[in-house]
Formats: C-alpha cells, structure tokens, sequence
C-alpha cells in the first residue's frame, strides 16, 4: 500500500522552490549528473518532454525520509489547506543536486539534500478540518503539516479511501463526456493504480501474464464499471486488476477475453489476425483471480458471451 506524505510549503524558500520544481520540470540533462543509471532510466520513463518535477527536504527528516517509497502521494500544504497532489516517482539523497537546483539562501549548507522526483501535480483544495476528520485525527490542534509527515498505514488507507469514494461518485454525479467527469475518471484511476501496484514498478499483466512497467498498465475494472454498484466500487482493490495496454485492456474491455475459475478464454472471430492474438492467450492463467473476484469475473464471462 502506498503512504500518504504531508509536505507544509508556507515559508517563502518553500513557496519558491514549489515554483521553481515542482510547478516546473526539471530536465533530465540537469539531473543525470546527480543520480545512478537505474534511477535516471526510472525517471526517464515518467519523463514529460524530458523532465520532472523535483522536491527536496533538510537532512533533519531523514528518519521519516527513508520510509517513503516509489507511488508513495505527497500531499503539499499551506494557507491552512492540501492545495496539490502528486505521486513519488523515485528518490537520491544529494547536496549537489539541491544546491544546483534551489542554490543556498540560508547558507547552512543543508539546502533539501533530501530528494524525490515526483509526478505532474493535481490541484486539490482540502482545508485541514476536513483533512483531520478524513485521516481520523482526533488530537492533533490546528495545523496537521506542521513538518514533514509520513501518515501511517491506517490513515493513508483512510485518505485512499475517500479519494477514490470522492471521484467516483463525482463521475457518477455527472453527464459522460463532461470535463469534470475526465478528470476525476483520472482521478478514480490513480486511486485504484495505488490500491493495485503501490511501490512497485512492474507488474503482471492479468490477461496476457507479461510482467511489464507499470506505465504500460491500466487498473482495469474486472466488471464493466457502469454496471457496478456503488459497494462494488467500493470493493478495493477486488473490484479490479492490472492489465496491459499492450493490446490486452481493449480486448479485455470488448469481451474478445474472459476469465473463468482463473484460465483466460478467448472469443471466436473471422479474423485470422485477431484470432492468433487470441490463441496466444488461451489457457493462460490470470494471478489475479481470487474468490473475492469471482463474481466479477462470471459478471465479465456472462456479459462477454450473451
């Protein structure tokens, strides 16, 4: 599972350097001095237009810092409330790379050495009331982002919860093709990818069994999502699995593939291009089936083949 940070930026250095690299990308080519191979090749897969967004604390939080993880979410704070999320990407413990990238203002020689690199932020607007009644803070006063926090296992599960709750009944709440309904869509997928995958950076394709990046997978509902009942949205991560956009999401998505007591099934078709894919997939295992997700699965089969 993956944790929740809670990241204050209300001094001015942190308001710059929010501005500087995490509202801005950082190039590659800056980076790439600072860091390993196997971390530069990660961050080269999450790359937009050739950079990241970067974020940095004092070597102070070092204890905390070494518990965050790959597909951990930071949430940054100030003005009293979460204002953007975003997904850690990968991290490197660097004074170089901090003093290059956010100088030395304060001259102590310990300018966010600390380093995670970090997805495109997600506007947000949580005021710290409703963000303590959400993680379930019962004796915190005031300010919850005091300092760099990393939420426990329990509280981060609260907060997945009600975001993924939150975005799927705000697309249920919607007409089909509205603006908001893509962006919390987006929002229910990140959601679901973090119950699904977590800290990990390849996963098995429920479908054709490749273990791939995850950036080449989708959190796919198991039964179509406009048939599932609120419950069922609920039943995370049962409710889903991880499948490749390789080809296997469509074909999954249209029926030409089913899954019954575990073993992938294949549609018939006229197309003899089609029904080689199909026969490559045939009697392959799925991992991801489990009792829990029965139901889906026959949902799928049923739906596929009436």
């Amino acid at each position: 599972m993956s944790y929740v940070i809670l990241q204050p930026t209300a001094d001015p250095y942190a308001r710059r350097n929010y501005q500087l690299t995490v509202e801005s990308t950082v190039s590659l080519s800056v980076i790439q001095p600072h860091v390993t191979e196997s971390t530069l090749n990660e961050l080269t897969l999450s790359a937009e237009g050739g950079g990241v967004r970067v974020w940095g604390v004092r070597s102070v939080h070092i204890t905390p810092y070494t518990r965050i993880r790959r597909g951990d979410v930071v949430l940054f704070a100030r003005d009293k409330r979460f204002f953007s999320e975003a997904d850690i990407i990968q991290k490197t413990e660097s004074q170089t790379l901090a003093t290059k990238l956010w100088g030395d203002p304060t001259g102590s020689s310990d300018t966010w050495p600390l380093i995670y690199f970090l997805t495109s932020p997600v506007k947000k607007d949580i005021a710290y009331p409703t963000f303590k009644e959400i993680v379930g803070y019962t004796n915190v006063n005031g300010n919850p982002a005091q300092g760099f926090t990393v939420l426990d296992q329990t509280r981060s599960q609260r907060y997945h919860e009600y975001e993924y709750e939150a975005a799927y009944q705000a697309i249920d709440s919607q007409e089909p093709l509205d603006t908001v309904t893509k962006a919390m869509a987006r929002r229910e997928q990140s959601a679901l990818r973090r119950q699904l995958i977590g800290d990990k950076s390849e996963v098995e394709c429920g479908i054709c069994g490749r273990t791939l990046p995850v950036h080449l997978l989708v959190a796919a509902h198991i039964k179509k999502r406009s048939a599932c009942t609120p419950d069922e949205k609920r039943n995370i991560p049962f409710i889903a699995m991880p499948i490749c956009n390789l080809g296997c999401d469509p074909l999954y998505e249209l029926g030409y593939v089913t899954v019954v007591n575990g073993i992938v099934q294949v549609a018939e078709t006229s197309s003899v291009s089609l029904q080689n894919i199909l026969r490559d997939l045939s009697g392959k295992r799925c991992k991801y089936w489990v009792e829990e997700r029965r139901p889906y699965f026959d949902w799928h089969h049923q739906w596929a083949t009436s």
